[in-house]
């Protein structure tokens, strides 16, 4: 049921099955890329709302990369 729901690395944190990683697609690896660039300029550099939600747009490139990794196919 479990797998059925997509809620598999759930099992592999309970030790059921391993956790199979992909390699993120060259869109979803550049999207990240874009988002951390933007919030390293909006750091330096004052660009209104880029500078204000720096940290958010690491995160979100984090976050989307980390999606690509473990979401197969994407």
């Amino acid at each position: 049921m479990i797998r059925a729901l997509g809620f598999w690395p759930l099992l592999a944190i309970w030790g059921r099955e391993k956790m199979r990683l992909s390699a993120p697609t060259k869109p979803i690896f550049y999207i990240s890329v874009v988002l951390f660039a933007l919030a390293l300029i909006g750091h330096f550099v004052a660009i209104p709302y880029v500078s204000m939600y720096q940290y958010w747009l690491a995160l979100a490139g984090y976050v989307v990369l980390a999606a690509g990794n473990v979401l197969k196919g994407v």
